[in-house]
């Protein structure tokens, strides 16, 4: 039976409760063994960001799995580096223990801790000065990278950011950002001198990826007031050992510039890395060998990354020297196996509508976290075969591992996301993702129109995203628009993008308009 009611007067199966809890931020998850590990921000306590963990072999569970928490409380791994923070975590085998050694930046205090699971964590970085410009701690870490070093040493090596006392050349408080490498014994936390830098200082620095043989550092930086979607340089550095320990000695630019975005680097062999390039107005894949110029892999008019708003963030995984996982799309992701030498993408037949990050197993399990159209952000796993030559991947039955909510209402009660497109006074397409009013059970009066509520948002980091949110229970039957540049509203809204947001077919000219 279906009750005829006016929009807006609905009942709704959504508490008060249920939108201030908000659900838990899941961060992207990473194999660490036969178990699947990420971060997740606990909306119960305070919001912290707590390490999670799988317990036993993933592909093992016939349903999904037992989680462990590994970091205890009231601990919070969440960085603060350029503000936004991004990648604060890293788990490696160490010296032989059972367990892994996890290394992790404290959001109170922004210094490096370390324990293995079931331990006290213990600081091994040391403190910064007080430096009142710093609005909190001076020295701040982020992107923990994991790195074997050519005579077989295993070091951490981080993004430091360090604010000081004196003033750049434009008279404001000077920072100084560069990659370094953190003693694991905890030599350093009453002794600065003992982290050791491994590049000179930018204004601003991402993704440090160490060469298989452990001989090159590739990088990316940017310098102020460029943004990482404006300009940004790929830089390679050749290491060597010097008296302190491994530094870079010699390095080059070997793509990018004030206006163009490079991003992403991978290595897929010693001499040879991938990453990703706006040079043709789209942001697609590109290959740098040692002694050849860079290459476009492939030219195609859709986004293979997109803002850089937070260390970590990462588009493609290298499966091996001629495969990569690539995330890239339009209005909506897309995961594929790109080819190296070909330029093809084999598309994987997903659910999903935004994909966040992936990770790979190496015998053919995948994770990924992401939002399918009728479903909350969740992780999830599958079986994954590899395309040969002439066949396309396959992927199994997606298994969700942990879902952002626990409390929600069935998704088939919300509404359905569609993209659409209107077109502006200056003719100009504009483009939303509409959420109709639905309620199961009611409908409106015949001709009766919804109201809607405009909703806007500030900056290009995101996008729409075509997924279940929760609106507010007085709004079940209320149509609203979020009109924006790039942003997702709930589940009664259409979300109006612009016409540049990320994925919209025009953000290289939105940026350029923008300036």
């Amino acid at each position: 039976m279906v009750t005829t009611a006016p929009y807006g007067s609905w009942p709704s199966p959504i508490s008060a409760e249920q939108m201030a809890v908000g659900g838990n931020r899941l961060g992207g998850p990473q194999w660490i063994g036969n178990q699947l590990w990420w971060t997740e921000g606990i909306a119960a306590e305070g919001g912290r960001q707590a390490i999670i963990r799988t317990v036993g072999d993933v592909s093992a569970a016939s349903k999904s799995p037992e989680t462990a928490t590994v970091l205890p409380a009231p601990f919070n791994a969440r960085s603060r580096v350029h503000e936004y923070g991004g990648a604060s975590w890293i788990a490696i085998e160490h010296d032989g223990a059972p367990t892994p050694l996890i290394l992790f930046v404290n959001f109170s205090d922004q210094r490096i801790y370390r324990f293995h699971e079931g331990e006290e964590p213990e600081p091994i970085s040391p403190e910064g000065l007080e430096v009142p410009t710093a609005h909190g701690p001076s020295l701040r870490w982020a992107q923990p990278t994991g790195v074997v070093l050519a005579h077989g040493t295993h070091e951490v090596w981080w993004v430091c950011e360090e604010h000081q006392h004196v003033q750049d050349d434009t008279g404001a408080p000077k920072i100084e950002r560069y990659i370094a490498s953190v003693p694991l014994d905890g030599s350093a936390v009453d002794d600065i001198s003992a982290v050791r830098r491994i590049t000179d200082s930018s204004r601003f620095v991402a993704d440090p990826q160490i060469s298989p043989d452990g001989s090159r550092l590739a990088w990316v930086t940017w310098e102020h007031p460029h943004m990482p979607w404006d300009g940004t340089e790929l830089h390679i550095g050749e290491l060597a050992d010097s008296e302190a320990g491994v530094v870079v000695i010699k390095e080059s630019v070997v793509d990018g510039d004030t206006s163009t975005s490079v991003l992403n680097p991978r290595w897929r062999s010693n001499e040879a890395l991938v990453y990703i390039s706006d040079r043709s107005g789209w942001w697609n894949p590109w290959t740098w060998e040692v002694g050849e110029a860079p290459r476009q892999i492939v030219q195609v008019e859709q986004e293979f990354a997109g803002p850089l708003w937070q260390l970590g963030m990462s588009w493609l995984e290298v499966i091996d020297s001629e495969r990569l996982l690539t995330i890239h799309g339009t209005a909506t992701d897309q995961l594929g196996v790109l080819d190296v030498t070909t330029g093809r993408v084999s598309e994987l037949e997903l659910p999903h509508t935004a994909i966040a990050s992936t990770a790979f197993r190496q015998d053919g399990v995948l994770a990924i976290h992401g939002v399918r159209a009728n479903d909350f952000a969740a992780i999830s796993t599958a079986e994954f075969e590899l395309p040969s030559s002439t066949s396309t991947p396959t992927i199994g039955e997606l298994r969700t591992i942990r879902s952002s909510r626990h409390d929600a209402p069935n998704p088939a009660l919300l509404p359905t996301p569609e993209p659409i497109t209107v077109i502006a006074e200056n003719g100009q397409p504009v483009h939303a993702v509409l959420y109709r009013p639905f309620q199961e059970g009611y409908s409106a009066p015949a001709g009766e129109l919804p109201p809607t509520s405009p909703k806007y948002m500030e900056g290009p980091r995101e996008r729409p995203v075509l997924g279940c949110r929760l609106p507010p229970p007085t709004t079940q039957a209320v149509a609203s628009a979020w009109w924006t540049s790039t942003m997702a509203g709930p589940p009664d809204s259409a979300v109006l993008t612009g016409t540049g947001s990320r994925g919209s077919g025009a953000w290289l000219t939105w940026r350029t308009l923008s300036r």
